[in-house]
């Protein structure tokens, strides 16, 4: 639910409005297909998904390194 109101940039304002222009006109011309085209780019705006710019990146959550972890050593074998 908090990805809903943060990180509202450009591009997903223009998703947005596109979703909403769609939909409307989907509506007024009967076509069905159009509108489910319209709903994807509404439902991409408002979810915050999707593949602009940077937001294909996965970013980790938190990654802490373990200090208690064993050092391996490696040896030579010729």
């Amino acid at each position: 639910m908090e990805n809903i109101f943060k990180d509202w940039g450009v591009l997903r304002i223009v998703r947005l409005l596109m979703g909403i222009y769609i939909i409307v006109e989907s509506i007024r011309e009967h076509q069905i297909l159009l509108g489910l085209l319209g709903g994807f780019f509404l439902y991409q705006a408002i979810m915050n998904t999707g593949c602009t710019m940077e937001a294909c990146e996965v970013k980790p959550k938190h990654y802490t390194r373990n200090s208690n972890s064993e050092t391996v050593d490696f040896e030579e074998i010729k």
